[in-house]
């Protein structure tokens, strides 16, 4: 079992904008342009590997996207 953190597209609210999205209980995901078009491609509810970003400092942990599993 992957010891990677994963959430589905639909827990950051699917997105339609580029920017930072507050998922409950996990953080602030930063989400790109290109993440919104791989997901639309993607299609359905994919999984979405998250990669912490948090940098010295923040109370609250960042991630950016990393890949995409389909559902």
């Amino acid at each position: 079992m992957s010891d990677k953190l994963k959430v589905r597209w639909g827990q950051l609210g699917r997105p339609t904008t580029a920017g930072v999205h507050r998922v409950s209980g996990i953080g602030d995901v930063h989400v790109t342009e290109q993440n919104i078009r791989d997901a639309t491609e993607i299609g359905g509810d994919p999984w979405v590997e998250l990669c912490d970003s948090t940098g010295f400092g923040p109370a609250v942990r960042q991630y950016t996207i990393g890949h995409f599993t389909p559902a």
